[in-house]
């Protein structure tokens, strides 16, 4: 098992490529039951570099993109991520996602937390 420490030193090695893969990764993850709380978070908290040069375009789609996976923990994943992300040209497809009604039979994640939501996409 490695330490957050080690974790955090590797992302730092990573290209911004690398670490945008990393995020991704944990978005996926994070959509999963139980996992935003008992890894993702934590991960996010301990092992992510902090320094503001990590703080890049692609590394922000991709918290965004952890952000839209983390379901019900969404108010706690915009709390947590939205000092790691800056400003970008175009977030793709994931402004839309987070903007449109809910399918039927889905769960309306992000129209249960409009403020937040609103919050997180105009930071």
């Amino acid at each position: 098992m490695i330490s957050f420490k080690q974790a955090r030193e590797a992302l730092i090695a990573l290209d911004d490529k690398g670490r945008g893969d990393a995020l991704w990764m944990l978005g996926n993850i994070a959509s999963e039951q139980g996992t935003w709380t008992s890894f993702v978070k934590p991960f996010i908290v301990k092992a992510w570099p902090r320094q503001v040069k990590y703080r890049t375009e692609s590394a922000s789609r991709s918290f965004a993109h952890l952000i839209e996976k983390s379901g019900d923990n969404f108010p706690d994943a915009v709390r947590t991520l939205v000092g790691l992300i800056r400003p970008v040209a175009h977030l793709d497809m994931i402004t839309y996602r987070l903007s449109k009604e809910p399918e039927e039979g889905t769960n309306d994640f992000a129209g249960d937390f409009r403020l937040r939501r609103f919050n997180c996409l105009t930071r």
